[in-house]
This record gives C-alpha cells, structure tokens and sequence, in this order.
C-alpha cells in the first residue's frame, strides 16, 4: 500500500466521513507527515501503529484488513486522496503549526496532553506537539517540517477498491 493511501484512509476515517471541513481533513494528514518526519517511520507505519487513529482502526479485522462494510467511497473518498497526495507532495503548508497528535474537542483530554503545546483546531480536532525544550533544536524542527518534501509519493494511487 502507498504512503497515500495510508494517508487517505486515516483522513476519511478520522474526518472525511463525518462531515469534517476540509481545513480539518488535512489537519489529519499534517499530523501524519509530521510523524513521519520526526520517527523516521513511513506515514503507513504511523497509521497503523497500534492505539492510534481510532476511527480507523475500528474499521480494520483483527488480521488489518478493511472490513467490508466500511469500504471507502463517494466523494469524500476522492478527497481523501487527492488530500493525501498533495500533502506528501509538500503542496499545503502546515495548518497545524507542526503537531503531531490531535484529539477530538468531544472527549476528555488525553493524559498525553499534559505538558503538550495547543497548536489550533480544525473542525472536531485540538491540536499538540511536544513543548519546545531549546529554541535553537525547534527552529531546526521547524525547518524540517516545512521544507522537507522526504516523504513525497508520485506513486499511483491503486487499491482494488479506489
């Protein structure tokens, strides 16, 4: 599977698929691209690293899989991926101020987020990263967000169900 599909899924599960505005949708795919950057993991092991992007995970079997009955489609499908392609294409600036976590403004604030910086909101989601610990390793992981074009994917798009 492609870095965007990965991407796209997370976004339709997180977002996408409950009506959240656009601004929102890439706010999930930022997270995810600035995740990445910082592990040094790929954006598929991001989505699917265990505890995390509940709405999608609560859409996969036990072995990973999609379940069928909740087969990505319509219009916020397309979106998704066309959402997910341009953020590994570095086409969007990063809306999110650098997080890499977020919650829905809905639940109870996570443990995590103590001690965690408000970066914005977009539709449902609060948005954190890690509090700055020296200014000059945050302006050079700031650099690295923004200019980092690392992770881009020009590879098609191509699941049996896209």
């Amino acid at each position: 599977m492609t870095s965007a599909m990965c991407i796209a899924l997370a976004i339709y599960f997180e977002s996408a698929s409950s009506n959240q505005p656009i601004d929102d949708q890439y706010g999930v795919a930022l997270v995810i691209r600035n995740r990445a950057l910082h592990s040094g993991m790929t954006p598929c092991d991001v989505v699917f690293e265990p505890k995390q992007f509940s709405s999608l995970n609560d859409a996969l079997d036990d072995d990973g899989n999609l379940k069928p009955e909740y087969r990505p489609q319509g219009k916020a499908w397309t979106e998704a991926k066309a959402i997910a392609k341009r953020v590994l294409r570095g086409q969007m600036p990063d809306i999110t101020n650098g997080a890499r976590f977020y919650y829905a403004n809905y639940i109870t604030p996570p443990a995590w987020a103590q001690g965690m910086k408000f970066t914005g909101r977009h539709g449902k989601h609060l948005y954190w990263k890690k509090q700055k610990k020296h200014p000059a390793v945050d302006g050079a992981e700031a650099r690295l967000i923004s200019q980092s074009p690392s992770i881009a994917s020009n590879e098609p798009v191509r699941v049996g169900w896209n």
